[in-house]
């Protein structure tokens, strides 16, 4: 079960990354323009985004299996449908049901595995879910490394190379 959830996992991103990026390409294929063709995208990854609380909740009270057949199926039907496409509106709408299918695995697919996990993997899947919770503070943790330490270098090139060089105090001539 843990290997399918693993292979669940790498489609998902896949899926997501590669058909996002790839409508830059299909796009003259279709005859658009780049920004239409990149506004595609937008509502796959909305539906990723807000589909995934309605699925984690679809897999806590009915089926995590089942929801992960679900997750196969659509997305494979999908992304076959993304290569069978015809016209702009076919592919807007391959790549929303991409996002769809692809909001099951976060929520449902996590879940399995944190509840397959036993002994050693159970660590680390607890360690696992412990980064994932934590996520605020890997995101503001560098941040708040890197502010002072910008400031500071400014500061010091500042003070090293005077402020009146030719770039800062503008060009005032010999």
């Amino acid at each position: 079960m843990i290997g399918f959830v693993n292979a669940a996992h790498f489609i998902d991103h896949y899926s997501m990354l590669i058909f996002a990026a790839a409508v830059i390409v299909m796009g003259p294929a279709l005859g658009m323009a780049l920004f239409r063709t990149i506004a595609l995208r937008h509502p796959g990854l909305r539906r990723l985004r807000r589909g995934s609380l309605l699925t984690g909740w679809l897999g806590d009270r009915w089926s995590r299996r089942h929801m992960m057949v679900i997750f196969f199926v659509g997305i494979g039907a999908s992304m076959i449908a993304v290569g069978l496409v015809q016209t702009p509106l076919q592919l807007g709408a391959a790549l929303l049901s991409i996002g769809l299918f692809a909001s099951i695995y976060h929520p449902v697919g996590t879940a399995m595995i944190v509840s397959y996990a036993t002994g050693s993997a159970a660590r680390w899947a607890s360690m696992a879910s412990g980064a994932i919770s934590a996520w605020r503070r890997r995101r503001w943790l560098p941040g708040g490394r890197a502010v002072p330490r910008l400031a500071l270098g400014f500061c010091r090139s500042r003070h090293r190379h005077g402020a009146d060089r030719i770039g800062l105090r503008g060009n005032r001539g010999p």
